[in-house]
């Protein structure tokens, strides 16, 4: 497979490499849904954090994925702070188990076991192929 990039020409001059296959072990980058419309951004934290509980992101390991739900997949991330498919599950049992649901979690409840659904089948669909 010939090797593609995108570039972001923002203030960093972001180059994703474009994958086939959902990245494991990378966190989904909420940089916003239009950022690079019609694919999720992907990103490794750096090894070195300045502070505990910093999200430097290494900027050398980019990954763009294509899927045509990218939107609700980046709403939901953002929404619940859930930046992988195990961070959404616990997002939603956490909730299940709050017998009061801030606003907010009503908000993205529903968006987010929708996305679930939607990345659980994209994994599917790669394992069968």
């Amino acid at each position: 497979m010939e090797e593609k990039r995108i570039y972001i020409e923002d203030d960093m001059h972001h180059q994703f490499e474009v994958v086939d296959k959902w990245p494991q072990n990378y966190l989904i980058w909420h940089i916003g849904y239009d950022a690079i419309p019609g694919y999720v951004p992907f990103c490794q934290l750096d090894f070195y954090q300045p502070f505990p509980g910093g999200r430097n992101v290494n900027v050398n390991t980019l990954k763009a994925y294509k899927t045509d739900a990218y939107k609700e997949i980046m709403i939901a991330a953002s929404g619940s702070c859930s930046f992988t498919l195990e961070d959404m599950k616990k997002y939603l049992q956490r909730c299940q188990k709050n017998k009061k649901l801030t606003s907010w979690d009503r908000k993205y409840v529903p968006k987010v076991e929708g996305v679930v659904k939607i990345v659980e089948r994209i994994l599917e669909e790669e394992e069968s192929k």
